[in-house]
């Protein structure tokens, strides 16, 4: 009997892996459902799996898509019989894109609900205040749009339950910069940034780290309030013509504010960014300001991966809509846990011994995923390619992509 509910977990695997186009789109209890009973007679509970994912406030802009994808790969996973004849059961909680709410969410999910595991939440501001919650509960985090520094590794608490597959800012942002300026040779750079906004100043820092090793000057740097999208003193620098301005921020829709004001005063530069400008929505808020703006990226559309190309045509027939790298990673996610599921073997156990058991295989997750071969570092972090993208009219292209080593600098 268990031997063939592992065959059929391993189909379920294999499913996600060719993202098939069958599709089950399952309907979610976000509040609602009691926790279930875990005990060892039940063969069949569902492994709830806790999605903190912003559906209102500004991390609104990818946590609609973060919620589309898990939906959409736990229902691909349970039409498959789930795994090992337990299905996925996603349990929502809007964090409103609100550090307070943030820890509140993160215990009701592991106290009150019986998650063996939590996604997200889905901006690094409430995650820095979540994740030690669960961290204290013993409970896995697979952190999927955080990409600011203390996340996993090293962090200012103990966060060995914390997990990461969302490509660091350090990283990601470093890669950008040199393939700009190895592509395009500025002379030039300018900085500006959100008042206290980490991931906007955790991105300025390495775009600066990264314009000094190639020898670029940043001369000017400018903090602006989330409200605020011009000033005097940024004027005056663009006004002396910068090669490059990078804009770094949590808050897609003010980058895209600051773009459409800084072509209006005329100017012609490149933009350069972090992780935000991956969103499709912030691209969408954007506009025509946008069009050329190059950040580096977790997964791109036209990566060439034969599950990618799977992925997009269904998920695209099932949502409605063309994914976005917050898409690729929420799915990933899904995909992630499952296969530590399947090798925990853990459906009979109860919670608490279920949660050790899925701590315990995620280091040996080794799988193919849209975002490409996938694996987690000695640190919990993501170890995968990097690409650089460039907005366009209608969407993002490659411009150059790297090693997981190569923005490391």
């Amino acid at each position: 009997m268990r031997a063939q509910r592992r065959r059929r977990a391993a189909g379920a695997i294999a499913a996600l892996r060719a993202v098939c186009a069958a599709l089950l789109v399952v309907t979610l209890s976000a509040c609602s459902a009691p926790a279930p009973d875990t005990g060892a007679d039940d063969d069949h509970a569902p492994y709830r799996i806790g999605l903190i994912a912003s559906q209102s406030g500004a991390g609104a802009l990818y946590g609609a898509q973060q919620l589309d994808s898990t939906k959409w790969a736990a229902g691909l996973i349970n039409e498959a019989g789930g795994i090992d004849g337990h299905p996925i059961e996603i349990v929502l909680r809007d964090d409103r894109s609100d550090p307070e709410r943030g820890p509140v969410v993160m215990r009701e999910l592991i106290e009150d609900e019986g998650v063996v595991a939590v996604i997200g939440p889905t901006l690094s501001i409430v995650s820095q205040q979540a994740h030690p919650v669960a961290n204290e509960l013993q409970t896995p985090v697979l952190a999927i749009s955080n990409a600011v520094e203390g996340i996993v590794g090293d962090c200012p608490y103990a966060c060995e339950w914390i997990w990461r597959n969302s490509l660091g800012e350090r990283v990601a942002v470093q890669a950008n910069v040199s393939a700009y300026v190895f592509q395009d040779k500025p002379r030039s750079a300018v900085t500006v940034k959100t008042r206290d906004d980490i991931l906007g100043t955790n991105g300025v820092a390495y775009a600066t780290a990264a314009f000094e090793h190639e020898g670029v000057p940043v001369v000017g740097q400018v903090e602006l309030d989330r409200d605020e999208y011009m000033n005097d003193k940024l004027a005056e620098l663009l006004a002396a013509e910068p090669d490059a301005l990078f804009i770094g921020s949590t808050y897609g829709d003010w980058a895209a504010g600051l773009m459409r004001e800084a072509r209006a005063l005329g100017y012609t530069g490149q933009f350069l960014g972090g992780n935000i400008f991956n969103s499709e929505r912030t691209r969408e808020l954007a506009g025509e300001a946008g069009i050329g703006t190059r950040s580096g990226a977790a997964w791109v559309i036209s990566n060439g991966f034969p599950a990618n190309d799977k992925f997009v045509d269904a998920y695209e027939r099932a949502i409605g809509r063309l994914p976005d790298q917050f898409d690729a990673q929420g799915a990933t996610a899904i995909q992630i846990l499952a296969a530590a599921l399947t090798q925990a073997d853990a459906g009979g156990l109860p919670l608490v011994e279920q949660r050790a058991a899925l701590q315990a295989a995620l280091p040996d997750v080794a799988i193919s995923t849209v975002l490409g071969p996938f694996r987690f570092t000695a640190d919990h972090d993501v170890d995968q390619i990097v690409w650089v993208l460039e907005m366009t009219e209608d969407g993002h292209r490659l411009v150059a992509f790297c090693d997981p080593d190569c923005g490391s600098h």
